[in-house]
């Protein structure tokens, strides 16, 4: 049973940082090779999402006991969010639909498909609303559905602690999804007088 059921509806989130070089060359057939090696190796990482493979924690679920606080400020909202008991699931489900790697100009285009991530949290807030000290507590889950993003990204090679490295100088970024739901299950409010 949910308390509160809220459908977003769909949502569309744009983000770039530079001048992404053009992508107007055909694929060379050492893009290819890079290309399909990319997709061998996003398929073996896949294959340990639930798992873990050395530093790499298990990504599907993703569990966090606790994230660092987020902080709000906002006209006459001033809160600090806690999340605990964080669990993120459906991230090994991906479909690649679109891989690319172009070495001429050191350039990657991406389209990722995600047919449904789930969010479940515990939460935790301390707000001042103008005057008034309010402390809410609960739980919501979150389901994504038919999320994509679309990425393309330009690198220069970069020496980096003795080692050549690819460094991300450009980027542009899209990301959509279909619908966002967020049910909040339980919530306690306290406010102070």
């Amino acid at each position: 049973m949910f308390l509160v059921t809220m459908d977003l509806g769909p949502f569309d989130l744009s983000a770039s940082i530079g001048t992404v070089k053009e992508l107007y060359q055909p694929l060379q057939p050492d893009d290819i090779k890079a290309t399909e090696n990319s997709i061998e190796l996003m398929e073996w990482l896949r294959s340990k999402f639930s798992t873990g493979y050395g530093h790499m924690p298990p990504l599907d679920p993703l569990e966090k006991s606790s994230l660092e606080p987020i902080r709000v400020v906002q006209g006459v909202v001033d809160a600090d969010v806690y999340l605990t008991n964080l669990r993120i699931d459906g991230a090994k489900d991906f479909d690649i639909d679109l891989a690319e790697i172009r070495m001429s100009i050191d350039t990657v285009n991406a389209n990722i498909t995600l047919p449904q991530i789930n969010i479940n949290v515990d939460f935790y807030i301390d707000v001042i609303l103008g005057v008034v000290p309010l402390k809410f507590t609960g739980h919501l889950e979150s389901i994504t559905t038919g999320l994509n993003v679309v990425g393309v990204f330009s690198s220069t090679e970069t020496m980096m602690n003795g080692i050549m490295t690819f460094q991300v100088t450009d980027d542009k970024l899209q990301i959509t999804a279909d619908n966002l739901r967020v049910n909040v299950l339980t919530l306690h409010t306290i406010m102070y007088v």
